[in-house]
């Protein structure tokens, strides 16, 4: 029935039936994995996501642990005497394998909150040109400043350990050592640390306290996990140079780059130095 038979009927006609009002329906969900996804809880500050402060505690304590049980079996295959290119293989594999199950469990995370990993911890895209400046100034700095504590370490006194001094210890001699520890150090650590220090820590800390806190306390974090006098102060203004371009950039990649850079550079230096038998 149209407007014009509506107008055109007797006021003594009955209405015609109108079907009652339901309650209202539900837009339909966009599939968890297309780009249309929302997180519920919002984004945050820096990332597609809010994390809270405890989700981020827990994502440090498991990283820990992780860490720590991936320690004790690279000591366990030492206690049973497996030695030259099979403790090397393994030892990276065990710790390659606990960083990459904290990645892993972000992920899970992130998929919980319909939210892509790069997205959830603020993995963006920069023009090369600005990502390459932005991580290799702060490549340097933070090895510049690292040096300069080295220097204050060794005219003090302090007595520094085996790995302080040639992280090259951590895997047997030779190319295979050489290898896994590129691999470990400028790859794949780099990768899982800023994921959890910076796109997640970093995060929480900033939307519930504001980026100040949130630099600084994740670098204290970050610097203290070290558990060493000369690596975790050595450590701290480079994570706060980390979080000062996550905040900048608001991309993470910037910080995986500079971190990268920041370790190649400091392996790279003990490899020349052992070359020329000075270290």
């Amino acid at each position: 029935m149209g407007d014009e038979d509506l107008n055109h009927m007797s006021p003594d006609a009955p209405m015609p039936w109108v079907p009652p009002a339901g309650p209202p329906i539900p837009p339909l969900s966009p599939f968890p994995g297309s780009s249309a996804a929302v997180d519920p809880l919002g984004p945050g500050m820096l990332t597609d996501t809010r994390w809270s402060v405890r989700t981020a505690a827990w994502v440090v304590a498991g990283f820990l642990a992780v860490l720590a049980v991936a320690a004790l079996g690279a000591a366990g295959l030492k206690l049973a005497g497996v030695k030259g290119v099979a403790a090397t293989v393994a030892t990276g594999v065990i710790l390659s394998g606990a960083y990459l199950l904290v990645v892993g469990v972000v992920a899970v995370l992130a998929r919980v909150r319909k939210v892509s990993l790069p997205g959830a911890v603020g993995m963006r895209r920069l023009p090369v040109g600005r990502l390459l400046v932005a991580a290799v100034s702060g490549a340097l700095l933070g090895r510049l400043l690292a040096g300069v504590w080295g220097i204050v370490i060794q005219t003090s006194g302090v007595k520094m350990t085996t790995t302080d001094l040639d992280p090259t210890t951590l895997f047997a001699p030779g190319a295979a050592g050489a290898v896994m520890l590129v691999i470990l150090t400028v790859i794949i650590a780099p990768i899982a640390e800023e994921i959890v220090f910076r796109g997640v820590l970093l995060s929480a800390l900033a939307d519930r306290w504001g980026v100040t806190v949130g630099i600084v306390g994740s670098a204290a974090v970050f610097s203290a996990i070290h558990l060493s006098l000369v690596a975790g102060p050595a450590l701290f203004p480079f994570a706060l140079i980390l979080g000062w371009l996550f905040v900048r950039t608001k991309s993470l990649t910037v910080c995986i780059v500079t971190h990268a850079l920041f370790n190649g550079v400091g392996l790279a230096a003990v490899y020349a130095l052992k070359s020329l038998g000075i270290a």
